[in-house]
C-alpha cells in the first residue's frame, strides 16, 4: 500500500515539471516572435558633437568660398553637409559644388554639398575645403550639418547644425 500512493506522488511531478516546460517553451515562441514587430531603437548622434567654422575666404573671382571647420566636440564626426543661402533670412537649402581639400582623396567621396570623409575628423582636428558657388552669385549665410556612420547608416546630428552670416562672397 505504501509502495503505491509514492507513484501517484511522481506522476504530479512529472505532470507540474511539463507544465514548467510547455508554458517556458510558448513563452520563449512569443518572445520570438514579438522580436520582430518591436521597432529597434532609433540611432542618434551623440550628444557632444559640435563644429565650429574656424574661418572663411572668398574668392569671388572664381566664385569659391574655402570654410575651415573645427570638431569642437567629444566625438569624431564622419562628415558634413553644407548648405548656402543667397538671401538673408532665408532657409539655406542650395547645394555648393565641391572642389577639393587635404582629406578627400576622391571626389566620388567629397561631392555636391556634403562631404564624407575618409578617416574621421577627430576632436579639436581641423577641415579645409573648397566649395564653387558660381550657380547661386553670391552666399549670404552658410549651414553645415555634421552626420556620423552607425551600422553602415548616416545618422545626422541635427542638434549640431550651425549657421553663419557670410561677408564678402559675392
Amino acid at each position: 500500500m505504501l509502495h503505491r500512493s509514492n507513484k501517484k506522488a511522481v506522476s504530479e511531478v512529472v505532470a507540474y515539471v511539463l507544465l514548467i516546460v510547455i508554458a517556458l517553451s510558448i513563452s520563449a515562441m512569443i518572445f520570438v516572435w514579438l522580436k520582430y514587430f518591436v521597432p529597434k531603437a532609433a540611432e542618434e548622434c551623440p550628444d557632444s558633437i559640435a563644429i565650429a567654422i574656424k574661418s572663411y575666404s572668398c574668392d569671388t573671382a572664381g566664385n569659391t568660398i574655402t570654410l575651415a571647420i573645427k570638431n569642437n566636440g567629444l566625438f569624431s564626426i564622419s562628415g558634413f553637409y553644407v548648405y548656402i543661402s543667397n538671401e538673408t533670412g532665408t532657409l539655406p537649402i542650395l547645394e555648393p559644388a565641391f572642389v577639393s581639400s587635404e582629406k578627400c582623396s576622391n571626389n566620388e567621396i567629397c561631392q555636391g554639398g556634403y562631404l564624407s570623409l575618409s578617416s574621421p575628423l577627430a576632436p579639436d582636428e581641423e577641415f579645409s575645403a573648397v566649395f564653387l558657388y558660381w550657380e547661386h552669385n553670391r552666399i549670404e549665410e552658410v549651414e553645415i550639418e555634421p552626420f556620423t556612420w552607425q551600422d553602415k547608416k548616416v545618422v545626422l546630428c541635427k542638434d549640431a547644425i550651425i549657421k553663419q552670416r557670410i561677408n564678402g562672397c559675392e
